[in-house]
């Protein structure tokens, strides 16, 4: 009974100074209390809707927000989801209950339909350090293009090719085709049909790449001249090759060899034409030589590429130009990839 009397006094005793050693009016810290004393990034409203726009329009909004908290508000990155919008904050640094915005513009040439964009921000907020905006909403179009190129893929020279793109209305105001150009001589309008479909304009373009075309590899632009006042000008690519009456066995190189190895690969130059001749290789690729062999005059060369033994291990890169008497093909070009690696000894 008597230690059961000295234990009570000594937790009494315990309890008594567990009281005094608390300051009357205190509680404890939440993490709302140390989220104030931080900074805090507020966005009113993160998403917006522009409704729609036509294709080739720029969308712009300022997303406003505010410091609601106690501390200077840091602006660390500001990024949007793709290159095709750019994103930036008024300023970087935020004092606590001022405001800011980020300024976002869409460019929206070559979206089609429900676009939606994401604008990443990141600060200094401990409970929000990274905010998604949303920038949404549809993009239509006037016009549509198909295709959008001509391919004149492996044409033969002398060869004459038609190809053919559509202009479709897809708008309310009518569309009309004024003019049809072309940046190449040899790339001629043949013809530019109308007609009407589901009550909009369609226009049919004929184009004929000309067999005075040159061998070697096509890129040309088609200019097309409408009433719309979105899209005065409408593009149409060309591109392609067309093939000439010299034949390369391949254009580019690939070789991975030993060092001390000589022979490192070599290409076939042919005609299925008139007679040529290679007049010479030029070569500035170091620690590379290219020698002209002939397999059968007029008709048939080898070009024969070494490596010098003396060559460290590393790559071996560049062009090799070849010459020839071949009129409307005098200059061919091998693109060479190598590398030399170390010698394995046994």
């Amino acid at each position: 009974m008597k230690g059961l009397l000295v234990f009570a006094s000594i937790m009494l005793f315990l309890l008594c100074i567990l009281v005094i050693s608390i300051p009357l009016g205190a509680e404890p810290k939440t993490d709302a209390t140390v989220t104030a004393t931080k900074a805090c990034m507020s966005f009113p409203e993160p998403i917006f809707d522009f409704g729609f726009v036509y294709q080739g329009e720029d969308v712009t909004h300022a997303f406003k927000f505010q410091n609601v908290g106690e501390s200077t508000l840091k602006i660390s990155r500001v990024q949007a989801s793709c290159g095709c919008s750019k994103a930036e904050a008024s300023d970087t640094e935020i004092a606590p209950g001022a405001f800011g915005q980020i300024g976002v513009t869409f460019r929206t040439g070559g979206f089609i339909g429900q676009q939606t964009k994401i604008i990443h921000v990141n600060s200094n907020d401990p409970i929000n350090p990274t905010i998604d905006l949303q920038l949404k909403g549809e993009v239509k179009i006037e016009v549509e293009v198909k295709p959008l190129t001509l391919s004149f893929e492996n044409v033969s020279k002398h060869e004459q090719v038609t190809k053919q793109f559509e202009i479709i209305q897809r708008g309310e105001q009518k569309l009309i085709i004024d003019k049809v150009t072309t940046d190449k001589e040899y790339l001629k309008i043949d013809s530019v049909e109308k007609r009407e479909q589901w009550g909009k304009n369609v226009y049919s373009v004929k184009v004929t790449l000309d067999s005075n075309a040159p061998a070697g590899y096509l890129q040309g632009r088609i200019d097309v001249s409408t009433n719309l006042e979105r899209r005065k000008t409408i593009l149409v690519g060309v591109q392609g090759r067309i093939l000439g009456d010299i034949k390369l066995s391949r254009e580019r190189i690939d070789f991975n060899v030993p060092a001390g190895t000589k022979k490192a690969s070599s290409v076939v130059i042919s005609t299925k034409g008139d007679n040529f001749e290679v007049l010479r290789v030029e070569n500035n690729i170091k620690y590379l030589s290219a020698e002209v062999i002939t397999l059968e005059k007029f008709k048939k060369y080898m070009i024969d590429f070494s490596v010098a033994p003396e060559v460290p291990p590393g790559p071996i890169r560049g062009n090799v130009k070849i010459y020839t008497n071949c009129p409307g093909e005098t200059e061919l070009t091998v693109h060479i990839f190598g590398r030399v690696v170390e010698k394995t000894t046994e």
